[in-house]
């Protein structure tokens, strides 16, 4: 992880005071709230860089990127660097994407972590794929037959990959973070199996069309490429099968957060927030309405659904992410009713640039100090929420946001979610033990 980082040039910098703008002008979107000076909010962000966002259940050897790198290599150096193609703008199109891609599969070396790099290699895999996909539907040369016949043979090789899955893992915890991986790489490769669009009639009369279609399977034999890998990898470092008890797990969850969510039946169940949008005017308004609207995200019906169809470790995830949402609302709710306590001090009504500064370095100790428990991949499940938010509150400070009191909110949530993590994790991992012995 970074170091924390110190807050002295952001509050030398603008001296905790809140600078509106001239006649508090109304911000875009419809609510009352005061606008910030952009450049003194934008040094909120001082020099430090978000977190890492989570910890990956595998490792990433050399070789599995490297298998990446030569398929790329192998389709790229398969289209011609001047294709002899009758419409010249298709073959301007394959000759410009030809050299942005090999361009981009140079570049790729300098992302880290590798986890990350793998999953870029994937995507550039499908472009690969794609460009040609399109290099050959531009001189008529793949017809749907072929398509068809590459497409049966990955959902061969998908149903042979179900047929296998164990569930293993050493130990429940790490069981439930690695197949929660394993099926999030499925589902997308089931996603790029669908067959649409649908294969034109005339290749050569919609190439574009057929390298789409082209690209959405090589990513999908990407996917499954790396899911295959990390199974056997999981099979080797395992101590145990735990697909009941990743399924009694999330059962047990879902009944605890039904009773839970009874309590706020009028919020998660209402068409409307709890604040109408025109008349927020205050940091905890919109605080109110961001818990609101993360919990109504998480319903008994999907997490039914998910447990339903087989998902197991997705389902323990979203009924550990629906768990803690709740939690936060309820947290939120208390705050804002009853000014807060020591733990959850009350929300002030009008925050300084010092003070949004204070809550995003808040926010990030929190995210920090959930994830680096001895639990780490439980927690890693729970806080994706909280990190989505704070990236999306740092990158509109970056953008020129004036919006300080949204800001603020979404910060504060950031901390409270993180905080309401810790508490899910402790009960998720004892369930998950519990279920396992």
């Amino acid at each position: 992880m970074t170091e924390e980082r110190s807050r002295r040039a952001v509050l030398a910098g603008v001296g905790g005071s809140l600078v509106a703008l001239t006649g508090c002008s109304a911000l875009s979107g419809g609510d009352g709230s005061r606008s910030y000076d952009r450049d003194r909010l934008g040094q909120v962000l001082d020099d430090t860089s978000l977190p890492d966002r989570a910890e990956f259940p595998f490792t990433v050897p050399q070789a599995q990127l490297q298998a990446h790198r030569d398929r790329i290599r192998t389709q790229i150096d398969a289209v011609p660097t001047q294709p002899s193609v009758p419409n010249e703008a298709i073959a301007r199109e394959i000759r410009e994407r030809r050299e942005a891609l090999s361009e981009r599969l140079k570049s790729i070396e300098e992302e880290k972590p590798a986890y990350r790099r793998l999953a870029t290699l994937r995507e550039i895999r499908g472009q690969a794929g794609e460009l040609r996909g399109l290099s050959l539907a531009a001189i008529d040369a793949i017809e749907r037959r072929q398509i068809t016949a590459q497409r049966d043979d990955l959902r061969d090789r998908l149903a042979a990959f179900r047929a296998a899955w164990e569930y293993r893992g050493d130990g429940p915890v790490d069981a439930v973070a690695a197949n929660a991986e394993l099926e999030g790489l499925l589902d997308r490769a089931v996603h790029e199996l669908e067959p649409w669009p649908l294969f034109p009639d005339s290749a050569v009369a919609a190439p574009e069309r057929v390298g789409y279609i082209a690209g959405k399977l090589e990513r999908s034999a990407a996917v499954i490429d790396d899911a295959e890998q990390f199974r056997n990898r999981l099979a080797d470092r395992s101590t145990g099968r735990y697909r009941p008890a990743l399924m009694a797990t999330a059962t047990w969850l879902r009944r605890r957060t039904r009773d839970q969510a009874a309590r706020f039946e009028s919020v998660l169940a209402a068409d409307t927030l709890p604040v109408d949008r025109d008349a927020v005017d205050s940091p905890a308004d919109h605080l109110h309405n961001l818990a609101a609207e993360t919990a109504r995200n998480y319903t008994n019906g999907e997490l039914l659904d998910r447990i339903g169809e087989g998902g197991y470790a997705d389902a323990v995830r979203y009924a550990a992410q629906r768990r803690t949402a709740l939690r936060v609302l309820s947290t939120v709710s208390r705050q804002i009713g009853e000014g807060g306590g020591d733990a959850a001090p009350s929300v002030p009504s009008d925050p300084s640039v010092g003070e949004i500064a204070n809550a995003r370095e808040r926010a990030i100790h929190a995210y920090r100090k959930a994830t680096d428990s001895g639990v780490a991949p439980v927690a890693t499940l729970t806080i994706t929420p909280a990190y989505t938010e704070l990236s999306q509150a740092d990158l509109d400070v970056e953008n020129g946001t004036d919006r300080g009191y949204v800001l603020f909110a979404q910060y504060w949530y950031v901390e409270q979610y993180a905080r309401a993590t810790a508490e899910t994790t402790r009960e998720l991992t004892h369930l998950l033990r519990s279920a396992a012995e």
